[in-house]
């Protein structure tokens, strides 16, 4: 998944985000508070696609909006197989954030992954309390069973 971001004065401004499957990119969603702000994260996000080797961008929906930017109409397997083979294999590389970034996304990385070591310990211990509960109730099932006949 990719977001981008337009900024203007310290505020959002615009921007997009969207999934990448190989070297196709499918954009989900634009937004802009300001005139023109989701076109500059367009922009920003076709200038790193491009260096990043992808081939398409699936826009989903025609629009006028989508066409001032370049847009044009075509199916995504007529695009893909116009651009060359192999496009939906994946891209071996990903762009690395700026050194100033990496303690950053070392330490979000840590925390990601301690939260989802929480959370499958919470999920055992949920499984273990249901399986408990399913069986206590097939026990009291059984002994209602039993005292019925």
């Amino acid at each position: 998944a990719h977001s981008v971001e337009s900024w203007y004065q310290g505020e959002l401004a615009g921007g997009l985000y969207g999934l990448a499957l190989g070297r196709v990119f499918f954009g989900e969603s634009m937004f802009a508070r300001l005139d023109d702000a989701s076109k500059i994260a367009f922009a920003r996000l076709v200038e790193r696609l491009r260096k990043w080797g992808y081939v398409v961008i699936d826009c989903q929906v025609a629009s006028a909006h989508l066409a001032s930017l370049g847009a044009e109409t075509n199916t995504i397997e007529s695009r893909i197989k116009a651009k060359r083979p192999g496009t939906l294999t994946p891209k071996p590389t990903y762009a690395k954030p700026p050194k100033s970034q990496d303690d950053e996304v070392r330490n979000k990385r840590s925390e990601f992954q301690t939260m989802f070591e929480n959370f499958d310990q919470k999920a055992n211990q949920l499984f273990n309390i249901l399986s408990t509960v399913m069986k206590q109730m097939k026990e009291m099932q059984s002994s209602v069973t039993r005292n019925l006949n």
